[in-house]
């Protein structure tokens, strides 16, 4: 496909970069919305920060861009959908060890089931 750029004058040209970037935040929006489509909460996850080592937590929310996740010591991270795993089920396992996780994560499976019978 070509386009010749050099009919078009200042205004032609304005319109159509104005097009293009909204196509572009249409298709971002759309892969943003497929990655978060993936998980719910509850869900145990893992994602790796620069210079760290994994860290596996629970999603306690999903936000508009981020999603929420408490690991096993009771850190929260917001982290993007794109850079999530799903993990095994090891911070359920470690809660049944943790009397504060165990209860952390019957908060976050009672949210779960409430929503699910709305």
């Amino acid at each position: 496909m070509t386009i010749d750029l050099t009919s078009l004058d200042e205004t032609e040209l304005l319109a159509l970069h104005h097009r293009i970037v909204e196509r572009i935040k249409f298709l971002r929006q759309v892969r943003h919305h497929e990655s978060m489509a993936a998980f719910q909460v509850g869900d145990a996850v893992t994602f790796r920060p620069d210079g760290r080592d994994s860290i596996t937590g629970r999603i306690t929310r999903l936000n508009r861009k981020t999603v929420t996740v408490v690991t096993p010591d009771g850190c929260t991270w917001r982290v993007a959908p794109t850079f999530l795993s799903r993990a095994t089920d090891a911070p359920a396992a470690e809660a049944e060890e943790r009397p504060e996780l165990r209860a952390l994560l019957a908060l976050v499976e009672g949210q779960v089931r409430g929503r699910g019978e709305a």
